[in-house]
């Protein structure tokens, strides 16, 4: 693609949230999707902490490179797909209001993690307590959200008598497109049932799975980048190789043609979905907590420790039992997570995958777990990964150094620790409602299992546990 077709592509695409993993998935597929004849440029917005990197990629024309690196080399990606790029700190939230309600925006995309989606994790419905959630429905023109922009930009749709949009969810979240659904709409129908029926009408929400392991960029990450690109490039991302978009196709006003690039388009995105969210998904979550509390900083360290391969490919195993999916694909799968867990350029960082469990752990592990439980069959893998997870948010790993925990609830967290008696410290992680639901508190063998797996990391750690748990 020349620059001038860069310089002239128009904004037909607007994402929220220019992160790592926006930069490392969607940007690359829009990028190689892109063609003179429809160019579909994006305008990328951050809400909150980005405004250092819009900035620099206004700098840079819009353009950055991808970094695809495996064991065995590395492939660059000039990103060219770009359009604008915006922030409410330095142009106004009006402008990005106006940018999404814009008759050429015919897609919202979202990438802006589980907790930006203001929603109660358990019951999947908007937490109308949600600070910024408060704060939007007193101040719905000036809103704050991910949520409430998209309700303002629709309701300006709406009084300005234009068609409506696509808004589609590129997060690791169950059923992303219902979930973003239930959100705007349950926000819209409280400052405006008309607007809510419009809603309903006129705006489609698309599910989709996206799947590129792409840890945050860090200091050394970033001089690595810079030099194998040749400069500095401080919008630059490293990712793996492996990239996968598997699309809902239910697109009313238009899209690119994604699957030029590879995206696949279809009817029912949910098999695709749980299989990544509880093997992928899932096995990270377990090595994050028990690799980290045992001393290990990245995936790849974790995997190739041979006691955490081992209970990796048996919760993986576990994960496929619940899973619609046939069997030889659950096996390729299996396989080829493993290898992509060993690469060693990534440096995926166990605290990263860490952040934010409260968030995660209901679709990764306790809906898995659940399903287990149903049909009566062994769930020693989630115990131990609930029982790590509740370890890990008390901020001390096995050798006794302390760390930041990263969570929306992480002050609830340190509460249980520091005010519960150890004894009944599980219990009192279980009674919080909208991470565990009210069901798993009256099962007294779940609960007992998790307990000695809590007390087990506790008094040998994460790693003779695990032992344990491999030979028991």
């Amino acid at each position: 693609m020349s620059s001038e077709i860069v310089k002239s592509i128009p904004t037909k695409i607007v994402h929220l949230g220019f992160g790592a993993f926006y930069r490392a998935h969607q940007a690359v597929y829009s990028h190689e999707a892109m063609n003179a004849k429809d160019p579909w440029g994006t305008c990328v917005v951050s809400l909150f902490s980005g405004q250092p990197m819009i900035s620099a990629l206004t700098e840079q024309n819009y353009q950055y490179s991808v970094i695809a690196k495996g064991d065995g080399g590395a492939n660059i990606t000039k990103i060219q797909s770009i359009s604008n790029a915006l922030h409410p700190m330095i142009h106004g939230k009006d402008v990005i209001l106006d940018t999404m309600a814009s008759i050429d925006t015919h897609i919202i995309s979202l990438t802006i993690t589980e907790k930006g989606y203001c929603i109660e994790p358990h019951s999947r419905q908007l937490d109308t307590s949600d600070p910024l959630i408060l704060h939007d429905l007193a101040k719905p023109s000036a809103p704050r959200s991910a949520i409430g922009y998209i309700v303002e930009s629709l309701r300006r749709r709406f009084e300005r008598n234009l068609e409506g949009v696509t808004v589609l969810s590129c997060d690791n979240i169950p059923n992303n497109g219902e979930t973003v659904q239930n959100a705007v709409t349950q926000f819209a129908e409280l400052i405006s049932p008309e607007l809510a029926l419009w809603i309903d009408r006129e705006v489609t929400f698309p599910s989709s799975m996206v799947d590129r392991i792409t840890p945050a960029v860090t200091n050394e990450t970033q001089q690595e980048i810079d030099r194998i690109v040749g400069e500095h490039d401080p919008c630059g991302i490293i990712t793996e190789p492996f990239s996968q978009w598997v699309i809902e196709d239910n697109f009313r006003y238009g899209r690119p043609n994604w699957e030029t690039a590879g995206a696949q388009f279809v009817e029912d995105v949910t098999p695709y979905e749980d299989m990544k969210l509880r093997m992928l998904n899932g096995a990270h979550s377990f090595m994050a907590y028990l690799g980290y509390l045992a001393g290990y900083k990245t995936v790849a360290e974790t995997i190739q420790d041979k006691d955490f391969e081992i209970a990796v490919r048996r919760l993986m195993t576990s994960q496929a039992q619940t899973l619609q999916m046939p069997q030889h694909e659950l096996d390729v799968y299996k396989e080829s997570l493993i290898e992509r867990f060993r690469n060693t350029q990534l440096k995926h960082k166990t605290w990263q995958i860490a952040m934010d469990g409260s968030q995660k752990l209901p679709q990764r592990i306790l809906r898995p777990m659940e399903l287990h439980l149903q049909a009566d069959q062994n769930c020693e893998d989630y115990y131990l990964a609930i029982a790590a997870w509740m370890r890990y948010v008390g901020g001390v790993d096995d050798s006794g150094e302390r760390f930041e925990v990263k969570d929306p609830k992480s002050a609830q967290f340190d509460t249980i620790h520091k005010s519960t008696q150890p004894n009944n410290l599980v219990e009192q992680f279980i009674q919080v409602e909208d991470v565990f639901g009210a069901q798993l508190i009256q099962n007294d063998t779940a609960v007992a299992r998790i307990k000695n797996a809590y007390e087990s990391i506790v008094q040998h750690g994460a790693k003779n546990t695990l032992k344990r748990f491999n030979v028991s």
